[in-house]
């Protein structure tokens, strides 16, 4: 019985171990610094995404390439590719 307490007991402790190491980490700067740059990667490619999306309903709504590529800052090339896209799958 004592055994049992006492594996139970250092495994506890392991644990906690393990809890302090893991908050220890996420104070560190580099971990902060590659969970930024994480959040930072999602943000660009879901603004990408709404910048496209916005391209492409100004497409539909049949507005110049050209004025589409400055407001929505695609390349017109981009704004181009998204209206050939539009006119192959109405």
């Amino acid at each position: 019985m004592f055994n049992i307490f006492r594996a139970s007991s250092t495994i506890a402790h392991v644990l906690s171990i393990a809890i302090l190491q893991v908050t220890e980490m996420k104070k560190c700067v580099i971990y902060q610094e590659i969970e930024a740059q994480g959040f930072a990667q999602g943000f660009a490619q879901s603004l990408e995404e709404k910048r496209q999306e916005i391209a492409l309903n100004l497409v539909r709504e049949g507005i110049n390439v050209y004025f589409i590529a400055n407001v929505t800052n695609l390349t017109v090339k981009k704004v181009q590719q998204l209206q050939q896209n539009q006119q192959s799958n109405p």
